[in-house]
């Protein structure tokens, strides 16, 4: 019987807060996990990087490897906002 392969995903927020659904230590492979970020007072989230280089402020990440996110932000107002 061959075990289930499991992956880890590390995700990182300076400016901000990072949930995961689900929120687990480890995901068997394939599965699906939503990440979303919110940004603290004063920053906006810009983009991720890492295993996304998306703008969307929640993504959804199959988990085929170990993985890692690091949201970025800006100051201020986003880019095209008064």
């Amino acid at each position: 019987v061959a075990s289930q392969q499991t992956f880890t995903l590390t995700t990182n927020a300076v400016h901000g807060n990072i949930t995961r659904s689900p929120n687990l230590p480890s995901y068997s492979a394939g599965s699906v996990v939503v990440v979303s970020v919110t940004a603290h007072p004063g920053y906006f989230f810009a983009n991720w990087t890492g295993a996304s280089t998306s703008t969307a402020s929640s993504i959804t990440v199959v988990m085929d490897s170990n993985k890692t996110l690091t949201a970025q932000f800006g100051t201020g107002s986003p880019p095209g906002r008064m």
